[in-house]
């Protein structure tokens, strides 16, 4: 939250600067950005839990939404995945598994906000599908996207008056996220998965389909 605003225009504020450094191929300027607006987010939809409950749940309820985007609208998970990881405060099933919302939120966000970075077993890149090494993960940057358009369609932040020049660009077809403000989830995925189905592209902020995002020319943040 930035000093003296009102929770609506930091919201919007940490959201377009997401979008920014998402553009700019600065996945930890937009992760950070991006966690702000989740916990602002959370914490609208959920008052009366704590921190860590609300983050966990509002990631959890957003999970199938972040995916959907992520994979430019390939990958229907309503129930989430879980994914091979480590970390301290994660905890594991038998087969060494962990929920991708637990791994955003210890590993990414609180790593972040309170460590100042990632942990070196965990990174974002420019490539499109989710690696796994021995002892590593690595995400595809195009998630922060999804985290960027679960905190425009949240319900609560209905009346937060996005940017208008905020799109979601899937090849040659844009959709303006002030189009998906405060619908909820399932409408915001029936939204992409129309757009996405005239696209073979991946979510991309200036528009070109090839490579990572790059930095957009004039004031378009694309997320």
């Amino acid at each position: 939250m930035y000093p003296g605003m009102t929770p609506q225009v930091g919201i919007a504020r940490v959201v377009n600067d997401a979008a920014r450094h998402l553009c700019e191929g600065d996945f930890d300027g937009a992760l950070t950005d991006a966690s702000i607006a989740v916990d602002a987010t959370a914490g609208k939809c959920y008052p009366k839990r704590s921190n860590n409950k609300r983050c966990k749940a509002f990631l959890r309820d957003n999970i199938a939404l972040m995916l959907l985007v992520a994979t430019s609208g390939h990958l229907i998970a309503r129930k989430g995945i879980r994914v091979p990881y480590n970390h301290p405060r994660i905890n594991l099933d038998q087969k060494g598994t962990a929920p991708l919302e637990d791994i955003l939120y210890h590993a990414v966000r609180c790593s972040l906000l309170h460590e100042g970075g990632l942990p070196g077993n965990i990174k974002f890149s420019a490539k499109r599908a989710m690696r796994f090494a021995t002892g590593s993960l690595e995400l595809p940057a195009s998630l922060i996207a999804g985290l960027i358009v679960s905190v425009v369609c949240c319900p609560q932040n209905k009346r937060v008056k996005f940017a208008p020049n905020l799109r979601l660009v899937f090849g040659e077809k844009a959709l303006p996220l002030r189009s998906l403000r405060g619908v909820g989830p399932e409408p915001a995925m029936e939204a992409i998965r129309e757009i996405s189905t005239r696209s073979n592209s991946r979510p991309d902020c200036s528009g070109q389909t090839a490579g990572g995002p790059k930095r957009s020319e004039g004031r378009d943040n694309s997320a």
